[in-house]
């Protein structure tokens, strides 16, 4: 009993201690904090400690030495991704996390560019091994010189992850250029909550979770991506899941954009693939659009779809059975408020006939841009959701049905006095996408 005392009481005093120890360390590439470099203040960093950085451009003028070393259980903090910046001049890579045994690190409001790893790896910007890391509003921007060209040996990804557990939480991947992949796992688990990749370029995966990595993704946007070659798809996902996901403008190459899991609530237009695959296949889709695109979709073997609009796709919708008519499946315009690429905005128009036509089980609580899930957007007194990823923010009246005067509130569709009108469209009763519920209900958080 004595000796389990004093066992106890040696481990309190060690957690004290330690405790006390947690600082925070300030650093200025001008010289004004207690640190004139991220890599001093890193080399004197503990459990507990915060790194945090003044507004500023670190680099090797700043006398930093790359890549920088995080220790276990610290947080680099900046004052925000647009004023706090580390650049590393295509130099090498920028940062490494390595055996964190159970004491994550943070990287918070700041940006990662000018990374440029060796070509036999280590990631660009971030590269993890045995580490659990999290980054929260962080702007992964230029990383891979486009100088290099583009060849399948050359094996840098901008972030790479080994046996290793990475958040990605409310960060932008913009303008970066690899020459083997973006964001690449092996042995490791990936999760994406408010992602934005937008004018990156690939010569295959922007994201790839194949190698023994799980994952899902949930409120993430790829806008106007591209890559060059085919290894799986432009996102190569696996068995990861999708919920609340915006694809636009992006040309998959001879690639399929999307292969993974199941994908719930997305908005697909305009994008294109060149080559003899799907654009998106998935082994579910439910309750989204997809439309505009040049490529079809096709579901996994044993695939199920379910209140999903599929409608306008070159040269077909759908390869393989065509599930249009059965289970709310639907083929109908769906009426953006604009797909152009300058004016790009998927949202659902007033008069769209998709309007809380995504089913009648709630899948998700919450659309792409947080809103609550479902609106009653047809004003017919009974909230639905819209499929998509983004659920109409306000009720549209119906149409009154009682003349063609110019004046009349017929917002939510044609007048139908005189003519035969289709009805926005009402799926029949059904339950939601087998493992949705379920599969999810780990990922979801309040908002």
């Amino acid at each position: 009993m004595t000796r389990t005392l004093l066992l106890c009481c040696s481990l309190v005093a060690a957690l004290s201690a330690q405790a006390s120890r947690a600082a925070e360390l300030t650093v200025a590439p001008d010289g004004s904090a207690e640190y004139g470099s991220i890599t001093e203040a890193l080399a004197a960093a503990v459990v507990g400690d915060v790194v945090a950085l003044a507004p500023g451009t670190y680099g090797e003028a700043s006398g930093e030495v790359f890549p920088l070393d995080v220790p276990p259980g610290v947080t680099v903090q900046g004052e925000d991704a647009q004023t706090t910046v580390i650049d590393g001049l295509y130099a090498g890579s920028l940062v490494h996390v390595d055996w964190t045994e159970g004491d994550p690190v943070v990287l918070a409001d700041l940006t990662l560019t000018g990374g440029e790893a060796e070509l036999d790896g280590d990631g660009d910007a971030l590269y993890l091994w045995q580490a659990e890391v999290r980054l929260e509003r962080v702007l992964l921007r230029a990383n891979g010189d486009p100088a290099i060209p583009d060849r399948p040996w050359n094996l840098d990804s901008w972030v790479d992850v080994r046996t290793s557990t990475l958040e990605l939480v409310d960060v932008v991947l913009d303008g970066n250029h690899g020459s083997h992949a973006g964001i690449r796992c092996e042995y490791g688990a990936i999760t994406l909550d408010g992602v934005t990749f937008r004018d990156n370029y690939v010569y295959y995966s922007l994201l790839d979770l194949r190698d023994e990595c799980t994952g899902s993704l949930v409120d993430v946007r790829a806008l106007d991506n591209a890559g060059a070659n085919c290894d799986g798809a432009l996102f190569a996902l696996g068995e990861a899941g999708a919920a609340n996901v915006e694809l636009a403008g992006n040309d998959a190459g001879p690639c399929r954009l999307w292969q993974g899991g199941e994908l719930v609530h997305a908005t697909v237009a305009d994008n294109r693939t060149h080559g003899p695959f799907a654009l998106l296949e998935a082994t579910a889709l439910g309750h989204s659009i997809v439309a505009f695109n040049a490529g079809s979709v096709e579901l996994a073997d044993g695939g199920e779809a379910r209140f999903n609009d599929v409608f306008g796709n070159d040269p077909v919708d759908w390869l393989g059975d065509d599930p249009t008519g059965t289970d709310g499946n639907l083929a109908e315009d769906p009426r953006f408020v604009s797909v152009e690429a300058a004016t790009r905005d998927l949202h659902l128009a007033d008069d769209s006939p998709l309007l809380d036509a995504g089913g009648d089980a709630l899948t998700w609580d919450t659309d792409i841009d947080g809103t609550a899930r479902p609106i009653d957007g047809d004003g017919d007194g009974e909230a639905l959701p819209d499929p998509g990823a983004y659920e109409h923010p306000t009720v549209v009246p119906p149409d009154d049905d009682d003349s063609g005067e110019a004046d009349d509130d017929d917002s939510a569709g044609d007048d139908d006095d005189g003519c035969t009108c289709s009805a926005s469209p009402r799926n029949p009763a059904a339950l939601p996408l087998v493992a949705t519920a379920a599969w999810f209900a780990w990922r979801r958080r309040e908002r």
